[in-house]
């Protein structure tokens, strides 16, 4: 939002020698972020003098056609011949020139030059070329009413006016205009405020040449059109209001339109004027009818859905509400007769039809962020008399409907602001800060919030705002006391754990977006079946193609991998670390709010947390391409799926994790070369690790071997020893034991270590692979598996017999499980 601080003036009554800076300042700390502080024509040095064109002769040339203009500066500058290349203006037109020793924008500084054969002397200005606006295409033309041939036309255009670029917060659509800034100004100073939107309101004229109505009570409750006849739409915008609208970077687009936009910046109401000679029958504010189209302003026809809210005539749809005028109902310089068009939308539909056709505009800005539905008839009013007082235009009907209520009453503790962030911050004080937005107070303990301020609905609103006018910057900063002996929870080391061994193993961690949409589950081949498949939906989400929480960290990953890809980056090792939701199940729950005024009951805590899906910590990976390059040291080094599974034992066995392993066939992993990961003693699923899915690798133009992983961090955190703890450090003995087994070609290693743990039991302190043998001797379709044991006793020392007894549950463990028997 950009506004003149000459324009804020007239309705705040800010002390003469404040500085831009210290207004800026002000406005920070009450939440609107000056983003610039911008001058006007800025640069711009030497005389700017209003003249009179008394001749034009055109010069045609081989590379364009011009103009030669003599222009009578007054008596100070005299009679100027300068060559002028647009065409806007005509024989006794006013117009603004830059004499030669003028410093026009980009510090070009003017002189006489010889031009397509002439001698030009100076420049006759646009605005951009004087630096205020951007209009390049016509040159600046003023009204005889309004200036006199050799005035300074500086003051008339607004040359060295300040004007601030503020940032609005969504919440606070208010402030998109120079009324609400002009209040909050004014309640920071101390001063007088002058309310623009305090006027004569119409009364209906039921005399049959306008009739409106709205269809739907809550898509619009209010809304007024006012019809004016004998418009002269070739009467000029006066200086004043071009001025103005130039400085908050609107352009002019002739009377009608830049009164609705002055307006609409001035107020925060957006209006729009329908040429009315185009409208047939009564207006109506209505849903889109299926299949209906209308030609927007811009020249786009665009198909309407059943959820579109239109402005419509009895032919069809003039203009989408909110969003944009029609072109079938635009005003052209022949409009002789216009219609006023104020409502009161909602705000959900007119952001939806926004995102829909992919249209945004300063009408739905200001629509999407709550518009004071208390304006439409008073703004319109304001319009009305402009449009008379410029054009002589005649007022001949006026339509309202009104649905809004006042608002109701809310109880409020005038004590809650100093108890919420721990500063003295008296009744008094309170009082006098919500009385300064607009805050009417029904009793001691009762208050009306303002009707521009949609966002006030609760009482830890009201609280926010106190604070807020108070001075967020007199709270006091007191850094909390960390109890001793305290630090990361259990949940945080593990998260911190966790990415220092991946990052030790040459992976990059990423940080993604937690968005997806189905198209991505189903280039991972995750059906419908799979319980990943059950996402929860968005009700506003950032993107169409992207309506759902994750319910997997894959489909973020890959996205990731084929940007980089793209960019050439072709060997890869990436993870992150983020939260998967899983929507439990489809019933609709009953939402429990509990009360803001005291802290909630273990009971209430549970009741809100019912509601939430299942939500997990998960640490996801993809590897693909060379781990080690080719170098001085050696051969090129490829990563391998099995490094997936392996960085998924170093994650449970670093966290003193006890897991077992088994194959697994799911998607998108390769069903023989994937192994999932359970809980030891509850098997409770922990990860999944291996290779890709060949055919999810071609489909997504991933390189051939690609591995992945997923780890539930939340399950390995409640499966993990103690981190804080250190076991007993035994000086028992250990005994080894080697063990050779026979098992056919399908049989996974990690289904004999789990067999050969079970057997051992406890006694069991570690097990390690250390050879795979196959020959033609062992038998077809057989292979070798030679495990090296560790056995420590928690007391007492082994023996051999006790050797030969472990030795032999092993072995009756493993023949049961996968149909081992020992090699001789």
């Amino acid at each position: 939002m950009r506004v003149s601080l000459e324009w804020l003036r007239e309705f705040a009554a800010l002390p003469k020698n404040v500085k831009p800076a210290a207004i800026a300042e002000v406005l920070t700390w009450r939440g609107f972020e000056v983003e610039q502080i911008l001058v006007q024509g800025e640069g711009v040095k030497g005389p700017l003098v209003v003249g009179k064109v008394t001749s034009i002769k055109p010069v045609v040339s081989p590379k364009k056609t011009v103009r030669l203009c003599q222009v009578d500066l007054g008596p100070k500058h005299g009679r100027r011949q300068i060559i002028c290349g647009a065409f806007n203006f005509e024989e006794g037109d006013l117009v603004v020139v830059a004499p030669p020793g003028s410093v026009i924008t980009g510090g070009v500084k003017l002189s006489a030059r010889q031009v397509y054969g002439h001698t030009s002397e100076g420049m006759i200005v646009s605005a951009a070329e004087v630096g205020i606006g951007e209009d390049h295409d016509g040159i600046l033309v003023v009204s005889p009413k309004e200036a006199k041939v050799g005035q300074d036309a500086a003051p008339l255009l607004g040359i060295g006016d300040v004007v601030f670029d503020v940032a609005v917060m969504p919440d606070r659509g208010y402030a998109l205009s120079v009324r609400g800034l002009a209040r909050e100004l004014a309640g920071a100073f101390g001063v007088k405020f002058k309310d623009p939107a305090k006027g004569r309101a119409l009364r209906p004229v039921r005399d049959g040449s306008i009739s409106g109505s709205t269809k739907n009570k809550t898509a619009c409750d209010r809304v007024v059109f006012a019809k004016i006849e004998a418009f002269d739409a070739m009467a000029p915008s006066p200086a004043w209001l071009v001025k103005r609208l130039r400085a908050s970077g609107v352009r002019p687009l002739g009377l009608a339109i830049d009164i609705t936009n002055y307006l609409m910046l001035e107020t925060g109401q957006p209006l729009h004027a329908f040429d009315a000679s185009k409208v047939k029958g009564a207006i109506s504010v209505r849903f889109a009818k299926s299949g209906e189209q209308v030609e927007t302003i811009d020249h786009t026809k665009r198909k309407l859905s059943k959820d579109d809210l239109v402005i419509a005539d009895q032919k069809g749809a003039l203009s989408l509400a909110g969003l944009m005028g029609g072109a079938s109902s635009e005003i052209s310089q022949g409009t002789r007769s216009v219609v006023i068009e104020a409502a009161h939308f909602d705000p959900v539909v007119v952001a939806k039809s926004g995102r829909r056709h992919k249209l945004s505009t300063e009408a739905s800005r200001r629509f999407e962020r709550g518009v004071d539905p208390a304006l439409p008839n008073v703004v319109a009013a304001k319009a009305v008399r402009m449009i008379q007082d410029l054009s002589s235009g005649r007022l001949t009907g006026v339509s309202e409907v009104d649905f809004t209520k006042p608002l109701p009453a809310m109880r409020f503790d005038l004590q809650a602001p100093a108890r919420t962030v721990g500063a003295e911050i008296s009744p008094a004080e309170a009082t006098k800060a919500l009385k300064s937005v607009g805050c009417e107070f029904v009793g001691s303990t009762r208050l009306r919030v303002p009707t521009w301020r949609p966002d006030l609905t609760e009482s830890a609103d009201l609280v926010e705002e106190v604070v807020r006018v108070w001075g967020y910057q007199r709270i006091p900063s007191t850094l909390p006391k960390a109890q001793v002996g305290r630090g990361l929870n259990p949940t945080q080391k593990l998260r911190a754990n966790v990415a220092d061994l991946l990052t030790r193993r040459g992976l990059v961690e990423v940080l993604n977006q937690p968005f997806v949409g189905e198209a991505a589950l189903a280039d991972l081949r995750i059906n419908s079946s799979d319980e990943r498949s059950q996402m929860l939906a968005m009700a506003n989400p950032l993107s169409e193609e992207e309506p759902f929480f994750r319910s997997t960290l894959l489909p973020n990953l890959v996205a990731t991998a084929k940007r980089n890809l793209n960019r050439g980056n072709d060997d890869y090792g990436i993870f992150e670390i983020g939260q998967v939701t899983y929507l439990a199940n489809k019933r609709e729950r009953r939402v429990h709010r509990p009360a803001l005024t005291k802290r909630p009951s273990k009971s209430e805590v549970a009741k809100v947390k019912a509601l939430l899906p299942a939500q997990f910590e998960v640490c996801g990976g993809l590897l693909y391409g060379l781990r080690e390059r080719a170098g001085w040291w050696g051969e090129p080094k490829p990563r391998e799926w099995v490094e997936a599974v392996d960085l998924v034992r170093d994650i449970l066995s670093e966290n003193g994790v006890s897991y077992e392993t088994e194959p697994v066939e799911v998607a998108p992993w390769h069903p023989g070369r994937a192994a999932l990961f359970r809980d030891l003693a509850t098997g409770a699923l922990l990860g999944i690790a291996g290779e890709l899915h060949p055919g999810v690798v071609k489909d997504l133009c991933l390189p051939v071997g690609a591995g992945a992983f997923e780890v539930n961090l939340d399950q390995v955190v409640r499966s993990a020893a103690p981190l804080d703890s250190v076991g007993a450090v035994s000086v028992l003995p250990i005994a080894k034991e080697d063990i050779a087994l026979l098992v056919d070609e399908g049989v996974s290693v990690a289904a004999v270590e789990t067999a050969i743990k079970r057997g051992a039991g406890e006694t069991l302190e570690s097990l390690r692979l250390f050879d795979v043998y196959r020959s033609d001797s062992l038998g077809r379709g057989k292979k070798s598996l030679a495990f090296a044991m560790k056995f420590r006793p928690k007391s007492g020392t082994l023996t051999a017999e006790d050797l030969a007894k472990l030795r032999a549950e092993v072995l009756r463990s493993a023949e049961k499980a996968v149909g081992a028997t020992l090699r001789t």
